[in-house]
């Protein structure tokens, strides 16, 4: 989450976002994934197919960070879009993805930042399901190869600009 967080907002600097934004959007992105904290040991990184159920699992803990953030005791703008993030970072712009709802959920600028450097965490960190890691070439080249269709595409050119430059 720390490595996410860093790219969300240099990538946010990058488009010229305000300070407070900037805060808001490093504090969601931290925060991104804490409900995985409820998923079953083993299912994030279990080798080979998972079952429904913990395919279900997984995907509850977009919700599940929901959960978690809601017991702040003070729910200000920055818990909130915390929220919406966590909720929504999984998401495509297309609609695939998940939460799936009965009705249709577009995600917040916010939510497609995290989403990008959230892809690019993952492919460029060894885990136990991939054990081999993007180098950061393949890790740009599959974000831009899903732009326009998963990924916002002007988000997704302008990280690919922020990473080659850093």
């Amino acid at each position: 989450s720390l490595n996410v967080c860093i790219y969300s907002v240099m990538l946010a600097h990058r488009l010229g976002l305000d300070k407070n934004l900037l805060r808001e959007i490093g504090v969601a992105a931290l925060f991104h994934d804490n409900g995985k904290a409820d998923v079953p040991a083993g299912v994030h990184d279990k080798d080979g197919p998972l079952t429904d159920a913990e395919i279900e699992a997984k995907h509850d803990h977009t919700s599940g960070g929901v959960k978690a953030l809601s017991h702040f005791k003070e729910a200000d703008r920055t818990i909130l879009r915390a929220m919406l993030v966590a909720y929504l970072h999984h998401l495509d712009i297309d609609g695939s993805g998940y939460p799936q709802t009965r009705r249709k959920i577009e995600p917040d600028a916010v939510s497609r930042i995290v989403r990008i450097a959230d892809i690019y965490d993952v492919l460029t960190s060894p885990r136990s399901h991939n054990l081999l890691a993007f180098t950061k070439e393949e890790a740009l080249t599959a974000i831009l190869s899903n732009a326009g269709d998963q990924l916002d595409p002007t988000l997704a050119r302008a990280f690919a600009h922020v990473m080659t430059r850093s």
